[in-house]
């Protein structure tokens, strides 16, 4: 409480602020589940004893099932002591038809910030070079996030060279303001997930064909929400409702059933509140596990 921590996912941030009192936790967790050479196990052990000699099989079934429950309680809280953090990926019911709401709600912000969907060729990408635009955003949005570094402009110009080429540009929508400079922008792919598994993960001799006809061809039902972004000073006044509404009639269009979003922070509530309208599930957790070296 004293460091605003109050959820079982936040404490291995807890024990990098007080490893004393976490130190404590799993001594105290050790005995209440009765873990030899503990006072809990000693405690157990002799009312177990007795039950057994006057004939109370029923209070060592209790012992039992209360020990094992125990364990199944603290060995998660003790697992959650050496987390650092953690991601979730949702798969998304691309609707039929998006809510009317969503509509009217894009309608409304674009109105009241003067804002505007454009959609660019990939000629127009590399003159005005709007590729240098779009990672600069992505760097403003992605910074403040956990294990986030800045991209370089080498690296930039290394993705804007190596990716462009590959990006069906239906799926790559930009927002502007009344000045032209870039607002948000949803950048999306089909998955590449059951190709790469026909091919085994090679490329070579025949696997680049399975890539490229997932990419341009014959597309799967599932595609990839790579990055979502929008500028800092742009969030929570609905800009997103403008990518939704413009990708994923898109989407439908082309023949998609699912969208896999992109690994989200457990913890980054303004890309959680995304998803809330949607039909979706979890289907991928991962954690990350520090240790002083």
């Amino acid at each position: 409480y004293k460091y605003g921590i109050t959820g079982l996912d936040n404490l291995g941030q807890l024990y990098r602020k007080m490893p004393k009192t976490v130190v404590v936790m799993v001594l105290a967790a050790l005995s209440m589940v009765g873990i030899p050479p503990t006072p809990g196990f000693f405690s157990k052990w002799y009312l177990a004893l007795g039950a057994v000699q006057a004939g109370y099989y029923v209070y060592v079934a209790v012992l039992v099932i209360s020990s094992l429950l125990n364990a199944v309680y603290f060995f998660r809280l003790l697992e959650r002591c050496q987390k650092e953090t953690g991601w979730v990926e949702y798969r998304i019911t691309i609707p039929e038809q998006l809510p009317e709401r969503h509509v009217q709600l894009a309608e409304l912000v674009k109105e009241r910030y003067g804002l505007k969907v454009v959609k660019k060729t990939k000629a127009q990408i590399r003159k005005e070079k709007y590729g240098h635009k779009l990672f600069q955003l992505i760097n403003e949005t992605y910074c403040v996030l956990y294990g986030y570094s800045l991209l370089s402009p080498k690296q930039i110009d290394q993705y804007v060279d190596v990716y462009l080429s590959l990006v069906d540009m239906k799926m790559l929508t930009f927002v502007e303001d009344k000045e032209g400079n870039l607002i948000a922008a949803g950048i999306s792919i089909p998955s590449l997930s059951e190709a790469l598994q026909r091919c085994n993960g090679e490329i070579f001799p025949f696997g680049w064909w399975h890539l490229l006809k997932a990419m341009f061809w014959k597309k799967p039902d599932t595609l990839d929400l790579l990055l979502i972004g929008v500028r800092p000073d742009y969030q929570n006044r609905g800009v997103n409702s403008l990518l939704f509404v413009d990708l994923f009639q898109n989407y439908r269009k082309l023949g998609f059933k699912y969208a896999e979003t992109n690994a989200n922070l457990e913890t980054n509530a303004k890309v959680q509140a995304m998803w809330v309208p949607f039909e979706k599930e979890l289907h991928k957790r991962r954690w990350v596990f520090g240790k002083e070296i």
